[in-house]
């Protein structure tokens, strides 16, 4: 309970007095102050992080997926448009098997 409190009290200014401190400590030095919710870009995503990693179910699979959606190879046929990166360049020197994870056939 207290680790949440600690999260969700990094959200907003006056989620603890620490902030509230820190945010008067800049005035004096010239700084302009925080603002209510300016620390809400860097408390919402700790608190999604370390919180909603626990409500997201754990999935487990007993078939292999291509299976499961009935997924089989196939072969398909690559055109390359004229003027295209691609164009002029052999597969060797394009990478496009190895960027898409495909078996290139000549």
């Amino acid at each position: 309970m207290a680790s949440a409190a600690i999260l969700v009290s990094s959200a907003t200014l006056i989620g603890t007095s620490t902030n509230l401190l820190v945010s008067w400590v800049m005035t004096q030095f010239g700084v302009p102050p925080i603002g209510m919710f300016e620390l809400t870009s860097i408390g919402i995503p700790k608190l999604m992080l370390f919180i909603g990693q626990r409500l997201i179910p754990i999935r487990t699979t007993e078939e292999p997926l291509t299976d499961k959606y009935n997924l089989r190879p196939f072969l398909a046929k690559l055109s390359i448009v004229p003027g295209s990166t691609l164009d002029g360049s052999t597969h060797e020197e394009s990478h496009i098997g190895q960027d898409f994870d495909l078996v290139v056939w000549r």
